[in-house]
């Protein structure tokens, strides 16, 4: 028997309540390859737009963001977070349920994680792109972590 839409609307609302009852954050990671290509690409957007769905059922976000490894041999590392961070933004209007985790593709079951120099040069640039394409509230106010410790 098909089930009928009231009966799907019902089941995401109650699983919906349950998820909120539990949880206070989703950590929500990109797949290798969903990064790649502007920050206009489909899989770029519907990637942010699945992030930001879980901010409008009351759930905190943990958005994972970083660069493969040829790009960080490239010297695009801070483009590459900084389109990723903007496709965020586009669908994020209130910053204070989002953590921006930077964790480098390459860092990412390889044994291999960023230095605390390499981090550190992220999270400023992330600071000041938030400075500069959002506000000041939201640079004070949001956390940016290292993600590889997951």
């Amino acid at each position: 028997m098909p089930i009928s839409p009231l009966h799907r609307w019902i089941d995401a609302k109650l699983k919906n309540s349950i998820l909120r009852a539990l949880l206070r954050f989703v950590i929500v990671k990109k797949k290798k390859y969903i990064w790649e290509g502007s920050s206009s690409s489909a899989a770029e957007t519907g990637n942010a737009s699945s992030r930001i769905r879980f901010l409008t059922h009351g759930l905190k976000v943990i958005a994972c963001i970083g660069e493969t490894l040829e790009q960080r041999e490239a010297g695009s590392t801070v483009a590459v977070v900084a389109e990723q961070t903007k496709a965020i933004a586009e669908k994020t209007s209130n910053w204070a349920d989002v953590v921006l985790a930077y964790e480098p593709v390459w860092a990412i079951g390889t044994g291999k994680v960023a230095t605390p120099a390499q981090a550190h040069e992220v999270h400023s640039e992330l600071r000041k792109w938030l400075q500069a394409n959002v506000s000041p509230d939201v640079v004070a106010s949001t956390r940016i972590i290292y993600g590889g410790f997951f």
